[in-house]
């Protein structure tokens, strides 16, 4: 096992959230690290980004990584495309390498976000059936996503594809 300095993981949203556990212990197979995860419910995207700058000036000794959603709009789209040199992972999933810190940070963007370009295609069920969307969106996604989906081999694949991606910036 490789060590490697620590990891600080901030995750946008509770599916972000639930994605980015399940990469980490793919990562852990690989690494020696510790890694912290950080989610909070009043966290957006835009809130993790400006956290990133703060944590970068504070402290040298992490490495961070982001899991974060495009988001939809000319807007939002401009800030991310401002933020990050942005390399594409799979249809609608980019790796983004910071273009003021590139050798601390790096993220996993959903686009336009993690329900569109990661969950629907696997699962179309969240996609169609409001009530199960919801509960994406709620404090029980991990409990449903952990049920439907963590055996799922298509989801198995494509987020192999994200970690193999993490690992060559790590």
């Amino acid at each position: 096992m490789k060590d490697r300095p620590n990891m600080l993981i901030l995750a946008e949203c509770c599916a972000n959230h639930y994605i980015a556990k399940r990469m980490l212990d793919m990562l852990n197979e690989v690494f020696s690290f510790k890694a912290k995860l950080r989610h909070n419910f009043r966290q957006g995207r835009d809130r993790i980004l400006s956290n990133i700058e703060r944590i970068i000036k504070e402290s040298e000794n992490y490495r961070i990584f982001a899991v974060i959603d495009f988001e939809k709009g000319e807007v939002a789209r401009k800030y991310i495309n401002a933020y990050f040199i942005l390399h594409k992972i799979d249809d609608r999933i980019l790796l983004g390498v910071s273009k003021k810190y590139s050798n601390k940070v790096t993220a996993i963007i959903f686009d336009p976000n993690i329900e569109e370009a990661f969950l629907c295609p696997i699962l179309r069920e969240i996609c169609s059936d409001r009530s199960k969307f919801d509960l994406v969106k709620s404090s029980k996604c991990e409990d449903y996503l952990s049920k439907v989906i963590d055996r799922n081999s298509l989801f198995q694949e494509k987020l192999q594809k994200i970690v193999n991606e993490l690992i060559t910036r790590i």
